[in-house]
């Protein structure tokens, strides 16, 4: 019942009936402009009837009579819509809805009225806000959302993470997200409003807000529109607004996103699920899948009965036939209840304490989602899996997705949230370490992350005892996300236990994977995928499973299956062409090996482009691992021996390598450039680089190491035209950076500025071609620190005639910079200050040029560098032992400020400066010392039997790989010498055993010494320790508390404060050497130091340093300037 309302005849005759039906008998007219007035309005089968009681009058028009009598002597009723003739009552009322006052609760004029004292237009409320007192909201508002009442359902942005993001916090995180969506076992994909703006709907509140033009024309907010009391009250206003929502979900298609995410998660072996709280039906519609899908509000395409009588829930028709008027409400025949014929309503949960929402459908979804969520649980292997929650525009003020996600968080120890939000992306600091905030919107966002994820994908095909699979995942993915991901491959099954053990081949070594391991990156090699011309990284393992059909026999996948048919496919159309006449006789007219090769070379050529596989020599590297992976099916293998018969590969080994003699004769290298003063391996470099095309790439750190310095950098000769995937390789042997497994995944490469552009998807992929200059992120390019030898030589001037000669040899560590190398060479040497100043050092550069070093620069790599501007000849003060020199040991982190203690020290007096310069010397000496190793000279042969001077580049290779598979490491070769710098293991005479009759070549191989056998510290360190205690208790700070402890305190209790004073010092230095920073490490310090086998005079020396330091004595001091 509503308070009564004018209506106007808007038909020359307008019928009244004994009852509310078309067919009720009639009892009166009204006549065209008649306005009558009633209180009663009811729908009955969706159309509105006017109730007139017995008695009733009308205002009729043109006639001086105000009030006619329809003469009814018993109730009538009237349409106010006729589904022929249309209108037949036209409805007074205003637009604007009057709004209620209810006891308790804020009126939406005083919250506009608090609103606007906020110096924050626009700032979003709790649903629950209208409920607070005034006061309590008016602090919330003033406050900016600081103070607020206990219990409030809106999270205080202030305490979340990852609300100010730049670019490069956004770069990361979608790196970081891309890769936990690439090894996802099972995907929860949250969403709200935020998912649909990409496809042209608005939100209900924030920056995207517009649902219905008409609630700001009848003066109601989203949440009051959306209340099912209108249903009742005023059920044409209702369906104004659902009707405009059910025309824009119908008529408005989903976004690519929807279908990207839904690929995402068929991708993951325990499939994916979507809870949304939004209405528009769009993720079913897109393919998601009804049974994968909870709609926790509903969705509007679903109608129930508005009473209502019942819990069925039916689906809406396709057009629902309703007009709108240009009062913001509906005409035409409203959607009704199959049953008891009262107005129907969409099957969305809605605000106002909804208790008629028919929960039958949704129930259903539930069950679905929560059977879903109970297998995972339910799983041995629980606390390993990778469940991803991707959020997507989930807003704060209907929290109900965003605290289903959390929910989830917590109940896996391995699950990770992303959470895509443009205007509130936080996350909690307790899932800060587990969530990636990405301040974007979610099309543009789930792009992004689909093409990074799929880049980071490589495929593993996996040979089972019996049957075999291939797919794709992440290189970082472990034994056990494999199967889990073969298990859910299409067709096939793949029982494991947590016993299965894996193996996979690299180089001859064989690598065995339990279920927590992943594929070491060298067993990596880019193979061509099927059905196309991508090339990915791929891995073969052998794992003792079998995998099955479903009904219980040898089985294999779809991509699997494509591959074997593509390589049978090639191999076939390749002997065709071998078997054809005119190849078998020109190549058995070949009289060596390399016009054998150069035929089938031409052979490939013509086959692989036709299958996405470059003519080149890469391509034949290519189509060899793509028959490797698959040649143990019979079918195969017998194709491959085939082509190796007809082409004659397999029949040419008595023929010459080529048909011309090699000159063995050897010319001298001139000796009058400095080049002729470099070791082997600088010459091997240079006499390699000239032969292959290379390309010298400087890597560099994000920041720089100094202010005005470039920061890290690290240089490395790569082939012309490398990948980013060829460079992670390269980087992988590398034992300059000496990075593990790890770091390389983590490893990312991107342009310099200016050179490329660096924003949130300016990381370049494994398939990109290297630039001459990369910026590296995610991997430190500084190398771990150890101890060098670097030979100086003198820079030849005009003066010098055929140049200078003099070398000088130091060893160092090589995380000294150049600054370092004056400071030492100019001790040592005996520079004056003018020497100091001037000198400069340099390297020498590709094609006999050389480079300046500035001063912040490390020495890295480098082993032979140039002076220029100061003589290598010694002083006459100099002690002439400069080759034992070690310089550059780092300042004490607990100090960064100051310089090591020396003897121009203002408050350490001359003697203890010397003292502890001298113990800083004595430690780098025994670091020398026991980095030393051994050398043995060992002769071999080379493989093809010539001397080494002669070999092509490709026999080094393999020479080079075979050194490698022994563990040595280093190699280079020169003059007909093999010089193996650094070997991991001690040498056998049978290590390096080559095959072949003629010149041997010469190996050196470098040993180092092995652990020491002494229990504690080594010497090296046990001296570095005293010199830091000597540096840190000769600080003019600690001897002034010491002086004070010593006018306050006599006897023990002096004792006991000097060894709290003492921890100060100690705490800080300890822990660097593997003690704890407490009374404890320094008893375990003490003990250390008594080993007899560290006990040297040096150490007794420091020690009573150390000892006249914690006295407080004077003459060890001296007097402080102001």
């Amino acid at each position: 019942m509503v308070a009564a309302i004018r209506f106007t005849a808007m038909r020359p005759t307008v019928t009244i009936r004994r009852g509310p039906t078309a067919q009720a008998e009639p009892l009166a007219t009204l006549v065209e402009g008649d306005v009558i007035v009633a209180e009663h309005v009811f729908i009955e089968e969706g159309i509105e009837w006017v109730k007139l009681d017995r008695g009733a009058k009308a205002i009729r028009r043109n006639t001086s009579q105000e009030n006619i009598p329809l003469g009814l002597t018993e109730d009538g009723f009237v349409p106010t819509e006729d589904p022929v003739e249309g209108m037949l009552l036209q409805k007074h009322l205003q637009v604007v809805v009057d709004e209620r006052k209810e006891e308790g609760v804020l009126s939406k004029t005083e919250i506009r009225e608090i609103l606007e004292n906020c110096a924050e237009p626009g700032m979003a409320l709790p649903l629950e806000a209208k409920y607070w007192k005034r006061q309590q909201l008016e602090m919330f508002v003033m406050s900016g959302g600081v103070i607020r009442p206990a219990g409030c359902s809106m999270p205080d942005e202030r305490l979340m993470a990852n609300n100010n993001m730049d670019v490069d916090d956004v770069n990361r995180s979608l790196e970081q997200a891309a890769r936990w969506l690439a090894e996802a076992d099972a995907l929860l994909v949250g969403s709200g409003a935020g998912m649909g703006v990409d496809s042209g709907l608005g939100t209900f509140r924030g920056g995207q807000k517009g649902v219905w033009a008409g609630l700001e024309a009848v003066g109601l907010a989203y949440e009051e529109i959306c209340d099912p009391r209108w249903f009742r009250e005023e059920p044409h206003l209702a369906w104004a607004f659902w009707d405009h929502c059910y025309r824009a979900y119908q008529e408005t298609p989903p976004h690519e996103g929807y279908t990207l995410v839904r690929e995402l998660g068929l991708r993951c072996p325990l499939g994916f699920f979507s809870f949304t709280s939004n209405i528009d039906n769009h993720w079913i519609t897109s393919g998601a899948g009804a049974d994968r899908v909870l709609e926790v509000h509903g969705a509007v395409k679903w109608l129930q009965c508005s009473k209502p009588c019942c819990p069925d829930v039916w689906k809406a028709p396709k057009e629902l036939g309703l007009t709108a008027l240009p009062t913001h409400r509906v005409s035409g025949r409203l959607p009704t209840c199959p049953k008891c014929k009262a107005v129907a309503r969409p099957n969305v949960q809605m605000f106002g304490g909804d208790s008629g929402f028919s929960k039958a459908r949704r129930a259903a979804q539930f069950s679905k989602y929560d059977a879903w969520l109970k297998r995972l649980e339910a799983r041995p292997d629980k606390d390993e899996l990778r469940i991803i929650c991707l959020e997507l525009g989930c807003g704060l003020t209907v929290p109900t997705v965003r605290k289903e996600l959390e929910t989830v968080i917590r109940k896996f120890p391995k699950a990770s949230l992303v959470r895509v939000n443009l205007e509130n992306p936080g996350v909690s600091h307790e899932l800060a370490r587990r969530g990636a905030s990405l301040p974007l919107r979610a099309a543009p966002a789930i792009k992004e992350l689909r093409q990074r994820a799929d880049a980071s994908q490589a495929s593993f095909v996996l040979w089972g005892t019996e049957g075999a699979v291939e797919l794709m995942a992440v290189k970082s993915s472990t034994l056990g996300q494999l199967l889990r991901r073969a298990g859910g491959s299409e067709g096939v099954t793949a029982p494991y236990t947590m016993d299965t053990k894996a193996v996979c081949w690299h180089g001859g070594k064989k690598n065995e994977l339990g279920l927590e391991d992943v594929v070491p990156l060298a067993c990596f090699l880019d193979t061509k995928m099927p059905d196309g011309n991508e090339l990915r990284p791929l891995v073969s393992l052998e794992v003792d499973i079998k995998f099955l059909d479903e009904f219980g026999n040898i089985g294999a996948n779809s991509l699997f299956k494509r591959r074997v048919e593509e390589t049978r496919q090639m191999l076939d159309d390749m002997n065709a062409l071998f078997a054809d006449p005119s190849y078998q006789q020109d190549v058995k007219s070949c009289k060596d090996r390399r016009s054998v090769v150069k035929l089938a070379r031409a052979v490939q050529f013509q086959v692989l482009p036709k299958y996405g596989i470059e003519a080149t020599e890469r391509g034949t590297a290519v189509l060899s691992h793509m028959t490797g992976i698959v040649q143990r099916i019979p079918e195969i293998g017998s194709r491959a021996a085939k082509s190796m018969d007809l082409s004659y590969i397999q029949h040419m080994h008595h023929l010459p390598t080529t048909e011309k003699q090699f000159n063995t004769s050897t010319q001298p290298l001139a000796t009058t450039s400095p080049l002729a003063q470099l070791p082997p391996a600088e010459k091997t470099a240079q006499t390699r680089r000239e032969a292959i095309a290379t390309t010298r790439v400087k890597l560099l750190s994000r920041q720089p190491a100094e202010p005005g310095s470039d920061g890290d950098t690290f240089h490395i000769e790569v082939p012309t035209k490398c990948t980013i995937g060829e460079l992670r390789k390269r980087l992988a042997s590398s034992t300059a950076l000496a990075w593990d497994d790890a770091t390389l995944r983590a490893a990312e490469f991107a342009a310099i500025p200016g050179a490329g552009a660096m924003d949130i998807s300016g990381c370049l992929q494994d398939s990109d071609s290297v630039q001459v200059e990369l910026l590296v992120l995610g991997a430190p390019l500084r190398k771990p620190r150890e101890l060098v030898e670097v030979t100086f030589y003198q820079m030849p001037t005009e003066d010098d005639g055929e140049g200078d000669k003099r070398s000088l040899k130091l060893r160092m560590f090589s995380d000294s910079t150049v600054a370092d190398l004056k400071g030492i060479l100019g001790d040592e040497l005996r520079w004056d200050e003018r020497s100091r100043r001037s000198v400069r050092f340099l390297f020498r550069l590709q094609g006999g040029s050389y480079g300046g070093l500035k001063d912040h620069e490390r020495v890295e790599a480098r082993r032979a560098i140039f002076v220029l501007g100061a003589s290598l000849q010694a002083g006459p003060q100099s002690n002439g032992e400069s080759h034992l020199a070690v310089a550059a040991t780092p300042k004490s982190p607990s100090t960064p400020k100051e310089s090591l203690s020396s003897a121009s020290s203002p408050i350490v007096a001359p003697e203890t400066a010397k003292a502890i310069a001298q113990a800083w010397c004595e430690a780098r000496a025994a670091g020398a010392r026991e980095e030393e190793g051994t050398w043995t000279r060992c002769l071999h042969y080379d493989l093809a039997g010539r001397d080494a001077e002669q070999m092509e580049a490709t026999d080094v290779e393999v020479v080079r790989r075979r050194v490698e598979l022994k563990g040595y490491v280093g190699f280079s070769l020169w003059m007909g010498k093999a010089y193996l710098k650094k070997a991991d293991k001690a040498i056998g005479k049978n290590d390096l055993n080559f095959k072949g009759a003629s010149n041997p070549v010469e190996f050196h191989l470098l040993t180092p010494n092995g652990p020491s056998g002494n229990a504690g510290l080594k010497l090296s360190k046990a001296l570095a320790l005293q010199a830091e205690l000597m540096e840190g208790f000769a600080k003019p700070d600690f001897q002034r508390s010491l002086c004070e402890l010593q006018k306050l305190h006599r006897g023990g209790k002096f004792q006991m404060e000097r060894t709290r004073l003492c921890l100060t010092v100690q705490g800080d230095i300890l822990p660097k050497y593997g003690f704890e920073g407490s009374l404890g490490g320094v008893m375990e310090m003490l003990e250390a130091f008594a080993n007899p086998k560290i006990q040297t005079k040096s150490m007794q020396r420091n020690g009573d340093v150390i000892g006249d330091l914690l006295e407080g004595m004077p003459g060890k001091l001296a007097p402080q300037v102001h």
